[in-house]
């Protein structure tokens, strides 16, 4: 008869038993009676098939999204997936779960070729606590749901970032899970649809709007929807500026960066500054007071994250439209030895944060607006990148030009109320 033994020369080894004890039951953190958190945890745990939870900017998204995770993997026993809209965004939440959960519960999956990798060396804690979180896009998870026939291998599906999540996306990367969480802020910049979507503009939730928007549009379903009551990135004077964006009530629990100018005076949270006139938005005259003033607000004394030190480039953002502009600053910048300062568009800036943003309004150098200049969610993730002032750089025909054009909404009160705000010394 063949022994173990005799193998031995093969490189087998016999079983042995398992000197490992069993993991220890672990904890998820508390939850403050009322929060939107708890609130999300009770319609979970009831079973409402779909939870809705709207965020304002720094309301404390993937905080929730964490906790959430926490008690449905852990005290429910639930396998749960959770889909982002980027690879970048999964690789920070797997980042975040991590520190929470306990080694080997989490997997992420990037993408359909690279797996389900566990962020652990110790995958056999899976087994352990016989629960599974996994992180994966929109994109990959719906490749997989394709060939599972709509099998997503989870007990509850949640969605972060959700507003950037066609309905097409999520319903692909829903699969056939019984219940689904949406979280998201309502007033950042939508997904990009490439495709002509007149077929569907006659339909309540059309596969190219947004996920949540087409779930509360839907008629078969009512979402439970939950809102986060507080901004904790930026103060008061910006609540005030943004509201007419929101369909929901916000305030505000920051504590801001404080930054001072020339005079030591304290900066405004909400300033504007007046930039030349220009044809087009990518004049060298803009790109020349962009720069200016970012070379003037640096250096000054300021308070950022409790410390008192003085501004540096690092600590400035430069937000535009356009990509051109972006280019055109960014090279004014470097010539005056400010290349650390961060300049973006708006959809490339959107979910960081700096203590001092420089804003340039979309609208300047523009004579026809379009969807692009006057996009809400653009407007919205502009204003809301600081957490300790933001410049509103314009022209000072903003408000004209939307005359001009018969254009009658947020844009004209949430613009309002810019140009009324103190002039950046």
């Amino acid at each position: 008869m063949l022994e173990p033994d005799d193998l031995a020369d093969f490189g087998y080894r016999p079983p042995q038993d398992d000197p490992t004890p069993a993991a220890a039951p672990w904890s998820p953190p508390e939850l403050e009676p009322g929060s939107a958190t708890s609130q999300a945890v009770l319609a979970a745990w009831r079973g409402d098939p779909a939870i809705i939870v709207k965020s304002p900017p720094g309301g404390g998204k993937s905080r929730l999204v964490v906790h959430l995770v926490a008690w449905l993997a852990g005290p429910a026993g639930l396998t749960v997936r959770v889909v982002t809209a980027t690879n970048h965004q999964a690789a920070s939440l797997t980042q975040r779960l991590a520190d929470v959960l306990p080694p080997g519960v989490i997997t992420w999956a990037p993408s359909l070729t690279s797996g389900f990798d566990p962020v652990s060396s110790q995958p056999d804690a899976v087994q352990a606590f016989g629960r599974n979180v996994t992180v994966s896009t929109a994109a990959s998870l719906a490749i997989t749901a394709f060939r599972r026939r709509g099998d997503v291998g989870a007990d509850i599906v949640i969605f972060d970032e959700a507003y950037q999540i066609t309905m097409a996306q999520f319903a692909a990367a829903a699969g056939n899970a019984s219940q689904v969480v949406l979280v998201g802020d309502p007033g950042q910049i939508g997904p990009v649809v490439t495709v002509d979507t007149t077929a569907w503009a006659s339909l309540p939730a059309g596969p190219h709007m947004r996920s949540p928007d087409a779930l509360e549009s839907a008629r078969s379903l009512t979402p439970t929807v939950i809102t986060m009551p507080d901004t904790w990135r930026f103060g008061r004077a910006t609540v005030e500026a943004i509201a007419p964006l929101y369909s929901f009530p916000f305030g505000s629990r920051a504590t801001l960066d404080r930054l001072t100018v020339d005079d030591g005076r304290a900066l405004p949270e909400i300033a504007q500054f007046v930039v030349p006139v220009a044809a087009t938005p990518d004049s060298p005259e803009i790109a020349a007071a962009i720069t200016g003033l970012a070379g003037r607000l640096t250096g000054r004394p300021a308070v950022i994250s409790g410390a008192a030190r003085p501004l540096v480039a690092s600590d400035v953002a430069v937000v535009v439209s356009r990509n051109t502009t972006a280019t055109r600053v960014s090279s004014a910048l470097r010539r005056d030895g400010l290349g650390a300062v961060t300049v973006g568009t708006a959809d490339r800036l959107q979910g960081g944060q700096w203590p001092l943003v420089i804003a340039l309004d979309p609208l300047t150098g523009s004579e026809e607006p379009g969807p692009h200049q006057t996009s809400p969610g653009r407007l919205c993730v502009m204003l809301s990148r600081h957490t300790g002032a933001c410049v509103w750089a314009h022209d000072g025909r903003s408000l004209t030009t939307l005359a001009q054009a018969k254009i009658r909404d947020s844009n004209v009160t949430v613009r309002s109320r810019l140009e009324a705000a103190p002039y950046c010394p």
